[in-house]
């Protein structure tokens, strides 16, 4: 799950909807704040902490969930979603964005959304965001099924 952490109260968001998702049987949930500090990936602390998100979204992420929060600088996760595009693209076909239904997203992330057609949903509180997490986990389950 990838997102803003600052203000806490959005982190806290995030760690309900980690929660939400492990309550529906998604143990596997994890935000790249529950991964480790170390080894350290660089000596500057903000570079590192890119790393790390880049790092855990190429080697260990199997499904990708952006959240957008409506109030809070979404600058962080849209520079992951673009990694996500730029470097991971295979992994465009297991990924979601949650987006407040109230915040408009820019004509660049809408273009990629589109243009490499990104899975989107919107929400309206919490409890819609942890639905519509649930449900894109689940279809991409069902995907996973099919093809085996």
């Amino acid at each position: 799950i990838f997102g803003t952490y600052v203000p806490d109260l959005f982190e806290k968001r995030l760690q309900t909807l980690k929660l939400c998702l492990r309550k529906h049987g998604f143990r596997n949930a994890f935000l790249v704040a529950d991964f480790p500090d170390s080894p350290k990936l660089h000596s500057d602390t903000e570079i590192h902490f890119q790393r790390k998100s880049f790092h855990y979204m190429t080697e260990w992420a199997q499904v990708l969930i952006f959240v957008y929060f409506n109030g809070a600088d979404n600058q962080g996760v849209t520079r992951e979603l673009s990694h996500m595009i730029e470097k991971e693209i295979e992994k465009t076909v297991v990924t979601t964005i949650l987006r407040d239904e109230r915040l408009r997203l820019s004509s660049m992330i809408r273009a990629d959304i589109k243009g490499y057609r990104v899975f989107e949903d919107t929400y309206k509180d919490d409890k819609t965001l942890c639905e519509a997490a649930v449900a894109f986990c689940r279809n991409m389950v069902y995907r996973l099924y099919d093809v085996l």
